[in-house]
């Protein structure tokens, strides 16, 4: 686990070694972040991938911070799940489809969000659309460019 401070500056203040990734597992990381930090009610912002388990933990477990899901992991998984082999597509729609996804990714705000979406719709493959409007656009305050206020955030990074 990593927090950022007021100031932006980040530090390690956990590090865990399990070997299962469930809802047991995850509560008594955060009971123990809990135990050991005594600010833990002003994390402000939880960053995490899009695992539903550790979400819901965070959600049930630091009810007032804001969930988002990690920009490197939306952009990871937008390049492990449109390929060619499992959407059906060419090289040159692959590419085209992954820059208007990173391109709404780092949005703004939800304008330029809708124009890149607009032309995504127009551009993308059925698959990739059918991909991207169940897995993402529905989630897209919580996966794209977060225009937050520095401080009181805490992360928490797996590894897969």
């Amino acid at each position: 686990m990593l927090v950022e401070d007021g100031n932006g500056q980040s530090e390690i203040v956990a590090a865990f070694m399990v070997l299962q990734e469930t809802d047991s597992t995850f509560s008594k990381m955060v009971d123990l972040f809990k135990k050991h930090n005594s600010s833990w009610e002003r994390v402000r912002v939880i960053m995490t991938d899009k695992d539903v388990t550790e979400r819901s933990v965070f959600s049930a477990q630091i009810p007032s911070a804001r969930l988002v899901i990690c920009l490197f992991h939306t952009l990871r998984s937008f390049r492990c799940e449109v390929t060619l082999e499992k959407m059906g597509i060419t090289s040159g729609q692959r590419n085209l489809c992954l820059e208007i996804m990173q391109q709404m990714a780092y949005a703004h705000d939800e304008d330029e969000y809708m124009d890149l979406y607009h032309n995504f719709q127009v551009n993308a493959p059925t698959a990739v659309l059918n991909y991207f409007n169940e897995q993402w656009h529905s989630i897209r305050d919580r996966s794209m460019d977060l225009k937050y206020t520095t401080g009181n955030f805490l992360t928490l990074q797996t590894i897969d």
